[in-house]
């Protein structure tokens, strides 16, 4: 039986793109909610469509105000 192969740099860059927009999205506070939003839309429209990604991270995030701060 093989070791598993590591993720590729893509595939980990990816993922934490998509987690720190879910993680800014839910955050409450509006500048960074805007932030997020800005950098999901400039991937959009670059051709690195992450908008499936980060609504199924959002899924996983407690709302902001349960979170602690």
């Amino acid at each position: 039986m093989s070791a598993p192969q590591p993720e590729s740099a893509d595939v980990v860059l990816r993922r934490t793109v998509v987690d720190h927009i879910a993680t800014g999205l839910s955050s409450g506070q509006p500048a960074v909610i805007t932030a997020a939003l800005s950098l999901l839309t400039e991937l959009e429209l670059a051709g690195a469509p992450v908008g499936d990604d980060v609504d199924q991270a959002l899924v996983t995030l407690p709302p902001a105000w349960r979170r602690s701060r």
